[in-house]
């Protein structure tokens, strides 16, 4: 179930700067302990990257710059990581064809409860947006090469609704597509590099349930100048 969970189900421990479970907002400097799940756009700075993905930290910057930003928060590289270890992912699509994994991969992943202390503070994150806020939702891979969608989802409203796009977007990790652009990149380990972005997005123009049009997807990053140059 989208917003369902078991208590003391993390397997890393807690930061002692970590906020109180439900609060969903982190302390900065957090970020550089275990156990944070999810973590404010204002706390994120470039060398959270293996956390919180490289759009995420991207935005975190311009924040620190004075850009103006829409706020969020990040569902850490950590949550992804920690649910296929849980669920045994990886043993569960050896030797599976690509269909059939990314299949395996969208049942487990939509399947899997949550850890309470995880669904609280995604929900304190919501509500710390503003009353009734619509939230989109994205990939952040750490990586250029995992190969996900960076399609923008929703706008949705409420945990449950977007614990649906978050399970999505893991979901993707391993559609047939990224599975091949990983292995034409020799990336491994994949599931412990992709953070989900979450911002207050505006609300839709037309009736909720009504039919709209697809978004555009994002086309896939490519470094720049700059970036191919320090690597």
């Amino acid at each position: 179930a989208a917003g369902s969970g078991r208590p003391g189900e993390r397997s890393r421990a807690r930061s002692s700067g970590d906020a109180a479970p439900g609060t969903g907002s982190r302390p900065v400097g957090a970020m550089r302990c275990t156990g944070v799940m999810i973590v404010e756009l204002s706390y994120i700075r470039s060398s959270d990257t293996d956390s919180v993905g490289r759009t995420a930290a991207r935005l975190g910057e311009r924040l620190r710059n004075g850009v103006e930003v829409a706020p969020g928060f990040v569902v850490t590289a950590d949550d992804l990581a920690e649910l296929a270890e849980r669920e045994q992912l990886p043993a569960r699509l050896e030797g599976a064809s690509p269909e059939e994994a990314a299949a395996i991969a969208a049942e487990v992943i939509g399947a899997a409860e949550l850890p309470a202390d995880l669904v609280d503070d995604l929900a304190g994150s919501i509500a710390a947006l503003g009353r009734d806020a619509w939230v989109s939702v994205q990939a952040s891979p750490a990586g250029r090469d995992l190969g996900v969608s960076r399609e923008v989802l929703g706008p949705v409203r409420g945990a449950d609704a977007t614990w649906e796009l978050v399970r999505r977007v893991w979901a993707s990790l391993w559609t047939p597509e990224a599975v091949a652009r990983r292995e034409e990149k020799g990336v491994a380990d994949a599931q412990d590099g992709l953070a989900v972005l979450v911002q207050r997005a505006e609300a839709p123009a037309e009736p909720v349930g009504a039919e709209r049009p697809a978004q555009e997807e994002l086309p896939v990053e490519e470094p720049d100048a700059e970036e191919a140059g320090s690597e």
